[in-house]
């Protein structure tokens, strides 16, 4: 008989009586029917025999057909083990994406028939370790169109079922409108950088970036390819981006779908004046502008109209938007070596944070990507004010932040997806770029 997992055998029929005796998942133990529930075993302790029951929901017996699977590794190398455990002997190793044959076994391992010298073993397989769907090359994320909040959310779920070795999901939050705030996880690696984008309504291109960037790296991970110079596979088992490809949904789906779209339309068109045209809006959907809501330089915000607005408010007191709460005790959840917040547009980067070897590190950062994309590097002076999620970020943690503008300047509107083409072949590699530096310098800062 098998176990589902690390099983007990218990004192009595009951589940809140004493544990006499534990046995590791995939052990095996001889048992009879004691009840309709439960099974009658005797184990040996200190040498006695005690008899003892076993809760038939976390046994497997050993008659139960095993089904047959397909499947695919999702590690660099998929091990087959002599036992299930990761600390047993490695029967064979597969490489990612190979194609495997296993049946099924205990809830977290299968099992599977390996060669050895021509003789067949029986060994086990976790179930992290292998997917059902295989990987591919094929592009998921569409970029070239007005990309929403649900076409979003869509294409995390397959490039999170499409790439389950290299790619994890997580919800850091909820928006005003309730709306979720996703952190796409990409690579293996130790060392962590973050990435954000769609902080401003207008300027959810940056969101089509973001997610142009996680779909190719994962397609070029898993094709052993090269970007710009950069080996992908090698890169990301070293380095792990955390992408928050949208920090404001409700501010996005009001540009793109209008006031209706959200939970207080009326209250919108009452902010913005009777109109119901929000193509210029940055705000969230209190009206609060998130890239001036962050505590550091806050009461020094410039041009704040001390209302809810289309931009520029910094709110009643700092953090007090579900989006800024949501992206801050993220951004200190982890230890994010370089944080890359893309917004739109004028072809600039905003990099001065920090003094002394703290702003020496984000001026490195924003060479290297201004080499990259051509973009000019703005000292601090070109933006005056506080808030600033960048800064912020900065004066907590002591790593370098910086902020590009993607896009020719367009004024207050979106961008126009007729833009992308040029933000894409100036910003394909700039997830790379960063992550190469952030593992040269892990050790430095």
């Amino acid at each position: 008989m098998y176990f589902y997992f690390a099983l007990n055998i218990y004192t009595r029929p009951s589940k809140s009586s004493s544990v006499l005796k534990s046995y590791d998942e995939g052990d095996k133990l001889l048992y009879q029917t004691f009840s309709d529930n439960w099974y009658e075993a005797l184990v040996y302790v200190n040498g006695k025999p005690v008899t003892g029951y076993i809760y038939n929901g976390d046994v497997i017996n050993q008659g139960t057909k095993q089904k047959d699977y397909t499947g695919f590794a999702v590690k660099d190398k998929t091990y087959v083990y002599e036992e299930t455990s990761k600390h047993s002997k490695k029967l064979k190793g597969y490489t990612y994406g190979a194609k495997m044959l296993f049946k099924s076994y205990t809830s977290n391992w299968y099992e599977a028939i390996v060669y050895l010298n021509g003789k067949p073993h029986t060994g086990y397989i976790h179930k992290n370790d292998v997917s059902f769907h295989r990987p591919y090359s094929k592009q998921i994320v569409n970029p070239k169109m007005i990309y929403t909040y649900e076409q979003m959310v869509r294409d995390i779920k397959a490039l999170e079922n499409t790439y389950p070795g290299i790619i994890q999901t997580e919800i850091i939050g909820k928006s005003v409108d309730g709306r979720n705030i996703y952190a796409v996880k990409l690579g293996k690696g130790d060392t962590k950088i973050s990435i954000n984008a769609a902080t401003h309504a207008r300027e959810w291109i940056t969101t089509n970036l973001v997610m142009h960037q996680i779909d190719t790296y994962s397609r070029a991970y898993t094709g052993n390819k090269n970007i710009d110079g950069y080996n992908v596979r090698d890169l990301l088992n070293k380095v792990s981006i955390y992408y928050v490809p949208m920090v404001n949904p409700d501010g996005v789906t009001l540009v793109q779908k209008g006031p209706f779209a959200l939970g207080n339309p009326y209250n919108l068109i009452r902010i913005n004046g009777g109109k119901t045209d929000f193509s210029h809006w940055k705000a969230n959907a209190n009206g609060v502008d998130l890239n001036r809501n962050y505590p550091v330089g806050w009461r020094n915000v410039v041009n704040d109209p001390g209302k809810p607005s289309s931009q520029n408010f910094k709110g009643y007191t700092p953090l007090s938007e579900p989006e800024t709460i949501a992206l801050s005790n993220f951004s200190l959840e982890h230890d994010f070596k370089t944080i890359v917040s893309y917004h739109s547009s004028g072809e600039v980067i905003y990099w001065e944070n920090g003094e002394g070897e703290i702003r020496e590190n984000a001026r490195k950062v924003a060479h290297l990507i201004s080499k990259k994309t051509g973009y000019s590097m703005l000292p601090a002076s070109f933006s005056p004010g506080g808030g600033f999620y960048a800064d912020w970020f900065t004066e907590n943690t002591g790593q370098p932040s910086v902020t590009p503008e993607v896009s020719p300047y367009v004024g207050s509107k979106p961008v126009p997806i007729s833009n992308y083409d040029r933000i894409w072949k100036q910003n394909f590699s700039i997830g790379l770029v960063v992550a190469y530096e952030a593992y040269q310098s892990r050790h430095k800062r």
